[in-house]
């Protein structure tokens, strides 16, 4: 009998059906640069789409919740959500300037998650403040995240992003296309 026969008889796991916002909003942002490099409109669409979506189930003005699990809203809020989110919107406010309101509130929630210690991951009630991620592997890491987003904001907003630093390659690849972007 094959390994693949013996699995299927064995009662499946289940699904993992939870929704991330960070994990979406980066996402609509590869739906955007999909649609820029092949002249194509419909990714455009879908991009503008979904973020209207993560919004519409994430953002209530105040807090941007970190994922929906089991119809439940896990409303604690993460770095990297606020910055893949403010993002996809400033790429999209750069097509669309009446987005560009939506986009500046967005930046000043993304902002709050900094202080005199530098950028923190979460502000939980009931916990210590969490220094943010620095480590670009597999994903961007939220400190990368959010000088991305605030890049990206500053394009939308005719402003000429500011100086980043390149360092080393392979783990700090998304601090690098900041770099590349504050040329």
């Amino acid at each position: 009998m094959t390994p693949l026969k013996v699995r299927q008889k064995r009662e499946q796991p289940g699904a993992d059906t939870k929704i991330l916002c960070g994990i979406n909003a980066l996402s609509a942002i590869g739906l955007l640069q999909a649609g820029k490099s092949l002249g194509s409109a419909k990714y455009g669409e879908e991009a503008k789409s979904l973020v209207e979506r993560i919004l519409e189930t994430f953002w209530d003005g105040d807090r941007l919740a970190h994922c929906l699990a089991g119809g439940v809203l896990q409303e604690q809020s993460f770095l990297f959500d606020a910055a893949a989110v403010l993002a996809a919107v400033s790429m999209l406010a750069e097509g669309d300037p009446s987005l560009r309101g939506k986009m500046d509130e967005l930046r000043v929630f993304a902002l709050s998650f900094r202080d005199n210690d530098g950028w923190v991951e979460s502000r939980p009630d009931d916990f210590h403040h969490v220094p943010a991620t620095v480590f670009d592997h597999p994903i961007p890491s939220s400190r990368a995240m959010i000088l991305y987003a605030l890049a990206m904001a500053d394009l939308a907003s005719d402003r000429k992003p500011g100086k980043t630093a390149f360092r080393q390659p392979f783990s700090a690849d998304f601090f690098n296309v900041v770099a590349f972007l504050g040329g």
